[in-house]
């Protein structure tokens, strides 16, 4: 109860602060691979979000149709209104426009969630003919079990308006002809969206699925580097409420890095505007907290050995 009191307690201070950041703006969130709806790091700032979901799996596009979230159902990919096999999987959240790969997938623990029930056509659609400069989202999540190259190739006009993209990527192939995680990182480089961080990794060994195994897949963090966005404003590219945005994002995933670099390139007006040195200490204080655990971690692990 303590636990769950000081969480919620933490939520509702960090939605205080980033309600007070935007003064009305909403992030545009597009989740595309939306099966579980609003992720948890973005759920302490739902009033402050726009967002709009892209599930093909038919039962789950009705389960967030039910709980009314603004969700389209089709899928993405690099052409438009072309049909195309979308697999269903023993594992729903395992279902997807690629093939799995048995051959790799049975080296490993339970690759019966992986197995093909049913094989439906589905009609797809890409990000540039579905958003503009005017209604792209300001950042992307992608989850859709190796197809995350394809569909952000079919969005090369609006990833000029992104600020960021939280993007899930295989090291290994487990689905046929997927894209794997350099594939994406030198793809978005090339749009000058830097690689941030690994947010996860789900680790498999071969007679287990573990926390010290061989990496297979990670939730990783792609931002526009700050000098970049200070470039696009000082030249009116960039107005002051996308910039507010882009506060909050580098907020919401902790990155007092980055916000350090705003605080060293902005005036004062813009930095008191932006709130910049409160959000600075408040992430500061969470990485910190979050650094001494990992090094709590690593000399545990390390002494092991």
């Amino acid at each position: 109860k303590i636990l769950n009191y000081l969480k919620n307690k933490k939520r509702k201070n960090n939605a205080q602060f980033i309600s007070k950041l935007l003064n009305g703006n909403k992030i545009r969130l597009l989740d595309i691979g939306a099966a579980g709806g609003i992720q948890e790091i973005w759920s302490p700032y739902k009033n402050n979000i726009d967002q709009i979901l892209f599930e093909p799996h038919l039962s789950s596009y009705e389960i967030l149709k039910k709980k009314n979230y603004k969700v389209i159902n089709k899928g993405l990919w690099i052409e438009k209104k072309l049909k195309h096999n979308f697999f269903l999987t023993k594992k729903p959240e395992c279902s997807g426009i690629l093939e799995p790969n048995y051959e790799y997938l049975n080296n490993f623990p339970n690759p019966e969630r992986f197995k093909i029930i049913k094989t439906e056509n589905i009609e797809t659609t890409t990000l540039d003919d579905e958003f503009n400069s005017k209604n792209s989202p300001h950042f992307i999540k992608i989850d859709t079990e190796g197809a995350e190259l394809k569909i952000l190739k079919g969005g090369e006009s609006i990833l000029d308006n992104v600020l960021g993209l939280e993007v899930e990527c295989f090291f290994f192939n487990l689905h046929k002809d997927q894209c794997k995680f350099e594939d994406v990182k030198n793809y978005l480089e090339s749009k000058n969206i830097q690689f941030i961080d690994f947010l996860n990794m789900i680790r498999w060994e071969r007679h287990r699925h573990s926390y010290v195994g061989q990496p297979q897949v990670s939730n990783v963090l792609f931002l526009v580097p700050p000098e970049k966005i200070i470039e696009k404003y000082n030249s009116k590219k960039l107005d002051l409420n996308t910039l507010k945005i882009y506060v909050t994002i580098l907020y919401v995933f902790n990155r007092s890095d980055l916000i350090k670099v705003l605080i060293e390139h902005l005036d004062l007006a813009m930095r008191l505007n932006l709130y910049l040195e409160e959000a600075y200490n408040l992430t500061e204080k969470k990485v910190k907290r979050a650094d001494f655990i990992a090094k709590m971690y690593w000399f545990y692990f390390n002494w092991l050995h």
